[in-house]
């Protein structure tokens, strides 16, 4: 044993250097792991958290008029069956004055108590303080807002505001709304967080009571009854809330003379942000996984080298009377130190870095975001695996090297692939890659090269990923949105006024009417009902998103979501029954389709002609819903000029702009910054494989060199050699892994997609590949500097002594 002593002492000693990339490699590998699987358990938890730190409400009842109830209403209230606390809420129509939020669609603004600690639906506070409730000119801010408008504690926001008045005007004419309320202005004094924060909002005010109390008589102001429940699963038992709903009705009935919606409260928007928050978890668990294959792999690599220096010298120890056993274990002595620190060390980097995995959705939704949490079960046991395994990749490793004592001198005369002219330099450099002899250092520069090509593959993969998510998130086609313009709403008159002028108007290029209707419902699925967009193709064509088959044509066609047809059990081609206002009709399925956000979700809907609505509700302009025009000037009309004259006439132009995006979207655009991360991982792991293939190597390169030197070759031609060496184990492996990762992102996103139901469209992202290998060639430059400069200043005495 003492003699193994001695031999781990002597060769840490002359190899130190190589066996700390290794226990560096080891901890980053460790840290990523640990980091991405303690995110992905916080993760899904995140919003639910907040939602008790902030003592959110679940449902709502909004009162359609300013009315508050008096204590003994509240009272009453919160004695019925299922509730655990209420509290009043009154919700303003202003905005931040010159912004294009609106209050409802993707602005919400409250007045009210704000601390969680006395009132249902809180806030917490993230930076500044909360509004003091009797100041009139005070307000906090969410984050995601205040980051849009580029606001901090302190600042003073100017506020306009919507009367009663003007909104009715609007809504009965189908056009925007102009601010025409008071112009105020208040102080930011809080950056807050709530879980009204999230799902398709950009943006939360939180106003105080006062403001309420002086203005509300002023501008539209709805009445919230903000509800807390003892039992969250009550809105998912009909008949419960059934009998909840009427109790609560009675009691606020009078408020608004009988006016009044029973809503999921702003502060309880679980669907979508837990769908997000178990996307961020996916993920992370697939960066856990897939750093962890990587990382093992780029550790075998660098293993197998580092073990071939300890077997260069088995001839050595066989003399002394070493057996192969004892060879095993004194090459895992000398393996095992740096992997089995470099574990530990990893885990406790996982301690500092698991805060900052929680990226995206997760990181704005945990209360605590950034505070380091102890997860034992991750930590330790994380950590003692990990070094567990190394130690036993140590033994692998030993006991594969001593299969041959002479494996460390072997040479084979096999073929050079790079012949030996000039410019010799350079030729050198390559056939230290290329040569097809099995010398220990070149199949270190061929595992090293096998290293990068593999990090090469996977992060163009994640490069092709994420571009193709970024994509997602600006391409309105991908997700049921549209290029074309649209215009109308709920009132028929708007449509009528307007659908004649643009007929005839030869600049318009494409045209149609569209009637959103609310009341089909399937024959398989009584009781369900499911939006339909129903059109008349005027002129052109109607800008869809199909994800199969066709747009319907005929009066006994449609086209459904993605999600109908799952709902359903159908897919394109077969027949299905639709019904609406008692009457029935069969359809026959043509295409897959998606939706525009906002009257529907972007997967679920069913798209008809106006014949083919005809046969169950006969003239849809006489039918309750959303009717609008769509339409596009022609490519050489100034579209700017030609809005503006409609606006001029009163007519409010929708764009692509003003589209939601839907949750999935939404989902995927917070985690587009992982594969980024996974693609510099990755590439710090094949740096990792080149500098220790040129740290290990360096001895032979200098016996090779200091030949060559003494046959005339210059110190600049050794400096040279060992950087061409270097550049081209990575351009090898950018060559053979950048085809690969291409062909392996598209494989990658293609089911991503598909499970979001989004138009599958792959972006291969040349100028970013383009940058990061680049920057993968300059730095593995700079990485051959010392042990070209060693290699090039080494004595010639001393190097060709051994020889």
């Amino acid at each position: 044993m003492a003699a193994v002593v001695l031999f781990v002492r002597s060769q840490w000693r002359r190899h130190w250097r190589s066996y700390l990339v290794v226990a560096g490699v080891a901890a980053l590998v460790t840290m990523v792991v640990l980091s991405a699987v303690a995110g992905a358990r916080r993760s899904p938890g995140a919003f639910d958290r907040l939602r008790e730190r902030s003592n959110a409400a679940d449902v709502a009842v909004i009162t359609f008029a300013d009315v508050a109830p008096d204590a003994e209403r509240l009272a009453r209230i919160a004695a019925v069956d299922g509730v655990a606390e209420v509290a009043w809420l009154q919700e303003m129509f202003v905005r931040p004055a010159g912004s294009d939020l609106f209050p409802t669609y993707d602005l919400v603004v409250l007045a009210g108590e704000i601390d969680p600690s006395v009132a249902v639906s809180g806030a917490l506070v993230i930076e500044g303080r909360r509004p003091d409730p009797t100041r009139v000119d005070e307000v906090a801010i969410s984050e995601k807002l205040a980051d849009e408008l580029g606001l901090v504690v302190g600042d003073t926001v100017p506020l306009e505001s919507f009367s009663e008045k003007e909104l009715a005007r609007a809504d009965d004419a189908g056009g925007f709304a102009v601010p025409d309320g008071p112009t105020l202005h208040v102080t930011v004094v809080g950056i807050v967080r709530s879980p009204s924060d999230f799902g398709r909002y950009r943006g939360v005010l939180r106003l105080t009571p006062a403001f309420a109390d002086r203005y509300g008589s002023a501008i539209r102001t709805w009445g919230h009854v903000e509800i807390r429940l003892d039992d969250s699963q009550l809105v998912d038992d009909p008949v419960r809330l059934d009998s909840f709903t009427e109790a609560i009705g009675v009691l606020v009935s009078d408020l608004s003379g009988g006016d009044h919606e029973f809503t999921a409260s702003y502060f309880a928007d679980r669907g979508q942000t837990n769908d997000g928050l178990e996307t961020v978890a996916s993920a992370l668990w697939i960066v856990g996984a897939i750093a962890a294959v990587a990382g093992l792999m780029a550790l075998v690599l660098l293993l197998s080298r580092t073990s071939s220096l300890v077997v260069a010298e088995q001839h050595v120890m066989a003399a002394l009377g070493w057996t192969r056993r004892r060879n095993a274990i004194a090459v895992a002595a000398v393996i095992a130190p740096a992997m089995g620190a470099g574990a530990l060390l990893g885990a406790a980097l996982s301690l500092w870095a698991a805060p900052r995995a929680l990226v995206g959705l997760a990181g704005r939704a945990d209360p605590d975001h950034g505070a380091i949490r102890f997860d034992g079960i991750v930590v330790v046991g994380g950590g003692v695996f990990a070094a567990a395994l190394g130690c036993v990749v140590a033994v692998a490793v030993g006991a594969l090297s001593t299969r041959s004592k002479r494996s460390g001198l072997r040479r084979s005369g096999g073929r050079a692939l790079v012949g030996m002219g000039r410019p010799l330099a350079v030729r050198l450099g390559v056939r230290r890659v290329l040569a097809s002899d099995r010398s220990p250092d070149r199949r270190s520069n061929r595992a090293a090269a096998v290293a990068v090509a593999v990090a090469a593959a996977g992060a163009v993969a994640a490069l092709t990923v994420a571009a193709s998510i970024v994509r997602l998130q600006h391409d309105p086609r991908l997700v049921g949105g549209s290029d074309q313009r649209a215009l109308g709403g709920e009132a028929i008159g708007t449509f009528d006024r307007v659908l004649p002028l643009l007929e005839r108007d030869d600049r318009v290029q494409d045209l149609a009417a569209i009637h959103i209707v609310f009341a089909f419902g399937p024959t398989a699925r009584p009781g369900t009902d499911v939006s339909a967009v129903v059109f008349d193709v005027i002129r052109g064509h109607l800008d869809t998103s199909i994800l199969s088959g066709r747009l319907p044509q005929q009066t006994d066609e449609v086209a459904f979501g993605p999600a109908t047809l799952d709902d359903l059990g159908v897919e394109v081609g077969d027949e299905t029954e639709l019904a609406a206002d008692g009457r029935t009709a069969s359809y026959r399925i043509v295409g897959e389709m998606l939706f525009p956000t906002g009257d529907f979700e972007h997967d679920r809907g069913i798209a008809m002609t106006v014949g083919a609505a005809a046969r169950l509700v006969g003239d849809v302009r006489d039918v309750d819903g959303v009717h609008q025009i769509v339409f596009q000037w022609a490519p050489a009309v100034d579209a700017g000029a030609a809005d503006q004259e409609l606006a001029n006439l009163g007519i409010a132009i929708f764009t692509n702009g003003s589209a939601v995006l839907p949750g999935s979207v939404i989902n995927l655009g917070d985690v587009a910054g992982l594969p980024r991360w996974m693609a510099l991982f990755l590439a710090t792991l094949a740096l990792a494989a080149l500098a220790h293939a040129l740290a290990t190597t360096r001895r032979s390169a200098g016996r090779e060199l200091a030949v060559l030197r003494a046959l005339g070759l210059r110190r600049r031609d050794a400096l040279v050699t060992i950087h061409v060496q270097a550049v081209s184990i990575i351009v090898l492996g950018l060559v053979v892994g950048c085809p690969v990762g291409l062909v392996l992102g598209r494989l990658v996103w293609a089911p991503i997609a598909t499970q979001a139901n989004v138009i599958v469209d792959t972006i291969w992202p040349g100028g970013q590949i383009a940058i990061a290998a680049g920057a993968m060639i300059v730095t593995a430059s700079v990485t051959a500097l010392l042990p070209a400069w060693r290699a090039a200043r080494a004595s010639l005495d001393l190097a060709l002594r051994v020889e």
